[in-house]
């Protein structure tokens, strides 16, 4: 086990990462790189679309370089696997030719949701856990049916983004639960593709790959991909799993109630349950857990990372940013003055990006989410430390919010908070959210979770630890876990009902 490494590749929505750990769950080496997307004039600025030829070039590079900058050697490394961002998929012909490859941004479905309607049925969400159709798979796939009729005759198989990694790494087409389940052709019970939802949306079952359970051996990494990346051949290839799970198992959440959320770029809450519970409202999602036979029941919080981008670069004035960029990180000032601030941030509250998930009324685009509206201000003190601290007093009061609809709909309770993800290394922010929900907030050491997670599939796989529970008891370490005051717990009872008001009011902008 001693100088052991597991290789885990995340294909997030924004960058890729090549991630390099040793067994005891230590990043030894780390290479990333943003990329973006394409807008095929055709789908009228919905859909998205990358090349399978750039990010297998990338992702090769970025393996390369890892494994240099960490001085590993390729018979050092036990395994390796990949995650990815959800929904996204990729088509192939009989060659395994790339058709099409799409992220989880790329909602062309939408174009068609008259004939996706035809022929969806309402159970398909107690199926699949999963709502509105038409931002899955059988959506863009009827589109490419009524839009590209002979590229659509090719399809002979359908992967997931992370499921194509594998495939490029092993050339085995393969799939697992958390992944297959973002599809919305996957049975979440039976753990199999749903031949009734396969049949109603006339998609042959033949192009939907064997699903390996999280953590299993796929295949073998090929003569071909060793020249590329500098892995050895035969270098154990890993059925990793979807990016927002694997974070969780990397925030040590893997029994009934546990919870965490995964804050980044954008903000998923997912809790952990012993059966398969579906909202009967569709506000909220299930899915599949890494761990065998444990499932998710899901929230979003929307974009709280890209939120405090913005209010980094757009509202913070020139000469402040002038004042601290010779001396300090930016970041660590914004921390520094929403610490400063007292909480409810001298009454002002902000209604900035962050939301509470509901799809039952299908797909709905919230106004605070999509043109940052201006500050509600219940005073008159107006200040950077109260302007910032309101912000992240927001992001609590929607990780809560999120909590509270998982609690209703499971009802299933949690005492502890995890949290992972860049947003993690706030320490003012997991403050105020112990504050604001009146429990212990715990972080891992590691906030790369969704790639650390998928090192733990590695290890499981590779057989460095017998299970999961083992591999995550060996490979998180823990930051300070901090614990809520109860007198500001208290106030912000107050503060959370006044925010909550707020963005009622502001969904019914659009009304």
């Amino acid at each position: 086990m001693v100088g052991e490494n597991l290789i885990a590749i995340d294909v997030g929505t924004g960058s890729v990462r090549c991630a390099i750990f040793d067994t005891t769950g230590n990043l030894v080496s780390f290479s990333s790189q943003v990329w973006d997307y394409e807008t095929p004039p055709e789908t009228f600025g919905l859909g998205k679309e990358f090349s399978c030829f750039q990010l297998w070039d990338l992702i090769a590079y970025l393996i390369k370089e890892a494994m240099k900058k960490g001085k590993i050697s390729k018979e050092k490394v036990v395994g390796v696997s990949s995650t990815s961002q959800r929904e996204g998929i990729v088509l192939l012909d009989k060659e395994g030719k790339e058709l099409y490859a799409g992220p989880n941004l790329d909602i062309r479905g939408i174009l068609v949701d008259n004939k996706v309607r035809e022929l969806v049925r309402t159970d398909f969400q107690r199926i699949t856990g999963h709502w509105p159709p038409s931002l899955f798979a059988p959506a863009r796939m009827i589109w490419f049916r009524e839009n590209k009729p002979e590229l659509y005759k090719k399809i002979a198989h359908m992967l997931m983004i992370n499921d194509w990694v594998l495939y490029k790494l092993s050339g085995v087409y393969s799939s697992e639960p958390t992944g297959a389940a973002e599809s919305f052709l996957f049975d979440i019970r039976s753990l199999t593709w749903s031949d009734e939802i396969v049949e109603s949306f006339q998609i042959s079952p033949e192009i939907l790959p064997d699903v390996y359970p999280s953590g299993t051996v796929v295949g073998e990494v090929t003569s071909e991909v060793s020249d590329e990346t500098g892995l050895k051949k035969g270098t154990p290839v890993i059925a990793g799993g979807a990016d927002t799970q694997c974070a969780l198992i990397a925030a040590g959440a893997l029994n009934e109630g546990q919870i965490g959320a995964i804050a980044g770029t954008t903000t998923p809450v997912q809790m952990v349950l012993s059966r398969p519970t579906v909202d009967a409202e569709r506000k909220i999602w299930t899915g599949c857990h890494v761990i065998p036979k444990k499932w998710v029941i899901e929230g979003n919080c929307g974009i709280m990372g890209r939120v405090l981008e913005w209010f980094k670069n757009w509202v913070i004035g020139l000469e402040v940013k002038e004042a601290v960029s010779n001396q300090f990180n930016i970041y660590d000032v914004l921390n520094r003055w929403a610490s400063e601030a007292p909480p409810g941030a001298n009454g002002l509250r902000a209604s900035l990006g962050p939301q509470i998930m509901d799809f039952s009324q299908d797909v709905t685009v919230y106004p605070a989410a999509l043109v940052f509206p201006p500050l509600l201000l219940v005073s008159d003190a107006l200040s950077m430390k109260n302007m910032i601290r309101a912000i992240f007093e927001n992001f609590a009061f929607a990780i809560r919010a999120n909590s509270e609809r998982m609690v209703e709909v499971s009802k299933v309770k949690f005492d502890t908070m995890r949290v992972t993800g860049g947003l993690s290394r706030s320490k003012i922010l997991l403050k105020i959210l112990a504050d604001s929900m009146g429990v212990p907030v715990m972080t891992p050491k590691v906030k790369e979770g969704t790639s650390l997670g998928c090192a733990i599939c590695v290890a499981v796989g590779a057989g460095v630890y017998k299970n999961f529970n083992e591999a995550v008891k060996s490979m998180i370490v823990w930051d300070e876990t901090l614990n809520p005051d109860d007198a500001t717990h208290n106030q912000y009872q107050g503060c959370y009902l006044q925010w909550k008001d707020l963005y009622s009011k502001m969904l019914n902008l659009q009304k």
